[in-house]
């Protein structure tokens, strides 16, 4: 009985998880709607009112009442720079490629951390949990294929210039090395060093992507002395300051439930649910969902039910 509830309690852990990185996606719609499509933006200087909101929310949090951890923040630092990095890679893959095949690629990133938790931790992964995991990547394709981005329908015979495809394919894998290796760098944090403080540790995460975006944005907009141009409306604050705080929340909960639960239940899930749940809200946002969008989320719903077997 007890294995029983601990398995449930993986799953509530993951679906939790989910639900967070979920959150993020509904607010990047309504940046590129109230932002991107009406004025110049940039998105490293987005980025910077993102990380810095969350460390506003992390420093307290980390430093109040505690000694320094040092090697908290010194892994926290190393899972920052590749953090930053598969924003950077996810993002030019959009820039060059369509967005289902981004997307589909970036789900694959999942069996990173599967294979890693196998070889370096010895979890083990039962047949119907491949099965479901096979099932899941179906799934994955189906809903990323199912689904059409106007801007990458138009650029399209652009983008079957061979230069641009090699740079797309670099692109694309490396955003999804850095995502994968993302999660079992966070695994490895707290298997290697038992005890670190996991508020730190994000605090490192969060203090090395925003010098990164502050670096970046900084040259682009000529020491912010040009960054008014690149903020259209309100709404370049008020969506950066939203998704700030989801995304700290989500990646609280990434740290602290990924290294408690089953890699087989937790990956999967906070890999491919996000994708599915966006799908399925596609028409709020008056997005047309297709058929085989729609199978697709059946499939990936019935997988993850797999997965709990």
């Amino acid at each position: 009985m007890v294995g029983v509830t601990k398995n449930n309690m993986d799953i509530i852990y993951a679906l939790g998880t989910a639900v967070l990185l979920f959150g993020q996606g509904p607010f990047y719609k309504l940046y590129n709607r109230k932002c991107v499509s009406v004025g110049k933006t940039d998105d490293f200087l987005f980025n910077v009112i993102i990380f810095g909101s969350g460390l506003i929310i992390l420093t307290p949090l980390a430093f109040i009442g505690k000694s320094v951890d040092v090697t908290a923040l010194l892994w926290g630092f190393g899972n920052g720079v590749l953090f930053f990095s598969m924003l950077v890679f996810y993002n030019k893959s959009l820039q060059i490629g369509k967005i289902a095949f981004v997307n589909f690629m970036m789900s694959l990133a999942i069996f990173i951390p599967l294979i890693g938790s196998l070889i370096l931790f010895d979890e083990s992964i039962s047949v119907i949990q491949w099965v479901a995991l096979s099932v899941l990547l179906a799934a994955s394709y189906l809903v990323s294929y199912g689904q059409k981005s106007g801007k990458n329908d138009e650029t399209e015979s652009e983008n079957k210039n061979n230069k641009l495809q090699t740079r797309l394919w670099i692109f694309v894998l490396l955003g999804m090395l850095t995502n994968g290796g993302l999660s079992l760098f966070i695994k490895s944090a707290y298997v290697y060093n038992t005890g670190i403080d996991q508020t730190q540790f994000l605090f490192g995460t969060f203090a090395t992507a925003f010098i990164f975006a502050a670096i970046i944005s900084g040259f682009k907009t000529k020491g912010f002395t040009q960054a008014k141009e690149y903020v259209p409306n309100k709404w370049f604050v008020i969506t950066g300051l939203i998704i700030g705080v989801i995304t700290v929340l989500g990646n609280m909960a990434f740290t602290v439930f990924s290294v408690r639960t089953e890699a087989a239940l937790f990956y999967p899930i906070t890999g491919v649910l996000p994708m599915l749940l966006a799908a399925l809200i596609s028409p709020l946002l008056k997005e047309k969902l297709s058929k085989t969008t729609v199978l697709g989320i059946i499939t990936g719903m019935a997988a993850i039910v797999m997965l709990n077997l």
